[in-house]
């Protein structure tokens, strides 16, 4: 169910950006690996902070990833459709901007499911 999710979240996007005139974001398994770990932390702390206190962006340094411009990141937690979660997004003007924005063209989804079935989602962005 996790890749099914993470795997409709990513398709929901790029309808989205379609939609908006934006060109749709390419997936990279090493940026699903990050968004994948970063939505596991979130159930230890669910903040743009890692659990550590280290800002998001910090994943990227740990897996020999350069940020050579932009990059950013969407959370949600305890929607439980991939549908809700980019409504989510989409009613938040912060998020929707970065959804929608013409920069990033990479993307990294993650979910987790914690023991309690609270999801958590994230959306990695990066501009390459």
């Amino acid at each position: 169910m996790i890749k099914e999710y993470a795997d409709k979240l990513l398709e929901l996007v790029n309808i989205e950006r379609t939609k908006a005139g934006v060109k749709p974001l390419t997936a990279t398994p090493l940026m699903h690996t990050l968004a994948a770990i970063r939505a596991a932390e979130l159930e230890i702390y669910y903040s743009h902070f890692r659990p550590d206190g280290r800002e998001f962006y910090t994943i990227f340094d740990e897996f020999g990833m350069e940020i050579t411009g932009k990059a950013g990141e969407n959370l949600f937690m305890k929607h439980s459709t991939p549908e809700s979660v980019v409504d989510g997004w989409l009613q938040s003007e912060f998020h929707r901007n970065q959804l929608l924005d013409e920069k990033f063209n990479t993307i990294g989804v993650g979910v987790h499911m914690d023991d309690n079935g609270t999801f958590y989602w994230v959306l990695l962005f990066m501009e390459e």
